[in-house]
């Protein structure tokens, strides 16, 4: 039931709360990513998901692996540990 409920709010920060925040709050949301992770690979990960890039288009997976330089697997995997330490804390 515990891995359930975690699913079920991780699709929701992912597919509803973080795209709006970052949509409409950008401030807002770097300052909950900058108090929540330490790395700056995740912050810039982040950033470029769900505020965008200078365009202000959210990026996808794919695009922000290949602007930073690094493999789409390990974008997806600095995103999901993000989502799960911000649920877990």
């Amino acid at each position: 039931m515990e891995k359930i409920k975690h699913d079920i709010i991780a699709w929701w920060l992912r597919n509803i709360f973080f795209r709006r925040l970052g949509k409409r709050y950008p401030e807002f949301f770097t300052k909950l990513i900058n108090d929540n992770t330490d790395s700056r690979l995740c912050r810039r990960i982040m950033k470029m998901r769900y505020i965008g890039d200078e365009n202000g288009d959210q990026m996808a997976f794919e695009s922000i692996a290949y602007t930073i330089h690094v493999s789409p697997r390990r974008v997806f995997e600095v995103h999901k540990k993000f989502i799960d330490d911000f649920i877990n804390r």
